[in-house]
């Protein structure tokens, strides 16, 4: 078992895989134009007059969160159809904003680390069972809140990605969303610390690694993808 502070060990066959994959893999936009999401959410139209008429890109977000002229409120709207969150899921979040507006409010001041962050969205789900949120969206929030950008999204095909690299075995229990094994640090430590190895083995920045590991799906799926699902645990 690898301890906290330990280097990450990497499936070498597995990361030569995702390093031949990803040539040429494009930038993924927005799942949904935030315009038309925050409508059928029933966000005010004072809050989606922020938001562009098309999609938006990562770039875009991290602007519009940077920008201390636009509300939490609409900042956590444009991440989550950003993300494609269900109408249901986004509606059920919504009503719930009062809780969590002062966390995404800290993070956009950097008041958080991406850490502490985790551990206090995953209190304010265990205080909100039915929140509509889980680990792949608010920790979208918090990559996209926090002005370090140095908290990566957790998804499925992201720790799927993750778990197969991994020499040391599984990082994220796909159910629980926490660590597999001894308890010595959480699951957002080690899942953003293997992002940084991947990136440095494959000399680019930690946010490529996450999209280059997110690849691409859907009818034609990209080759990382395919073999994600072909040799996934």
């Amino acid at each position: 078992m690898v301890k906290s502070g330990q280097p990450w060990l990497i499936v070498d066959t597995h990361l030569e895989h995702l390093r031949a994959s990803t040539e040429g893999q494009s930038v993924w936009l927005a799942a949904r134009c935030p315009q038309r999401w925050a409508e059928r959410v029933g966000v005010e139209k004072a809050i989606r007059a922020h938001f562009p008429a098309g999609l938006m890109s990562r770039d875009d977000l991290k602007s519009l969160c940077g920008d201390s002229a636009i509300s939490d409120h609409a900042c956590f709207v444009a991440i989550m159809a950003w993300g494609a969150m269900k109408y249901d899921h986004g509606r059920t979040a919504w009503s719930l904003r009062e809780h969590w507006t002062p966390i995404v409010a800290a993070l956009r001041k950097g008041s958080l680390d991406r850490h502490q962050a985790y551990e206090t969205f995953r209190g304010f789900r265990a205080s909100h069972r039915a929140s509509g949120m889980g680990p792949a969206y608010f920790t979208k929030l918090i990559f996209f809140a926090d002005p370090r950008h140095d908290g990566y999204i957790m998804d499925q095909w992201t720790s799927l990605s993750i778990n197969l690299l991994s020499a040391d075995g599984p990082i994220v229990d796909m159910v629980t969303a926490v660590f597999r094994g001894r308890r010595t640090d959480t699951v957002s430590d080690r899942f953003c610390r293997a992002i940084e190895a991947i990136g440095h083995r494959l000399n680019c920045s930690a946010e490529e690694a996450e999209q280059l590991l997110f690849s691409q799906g859907g009818r034609s799926p990209a080759p990382w993808r395919k073999y994600i699902k072909a040799n996934r645990a």
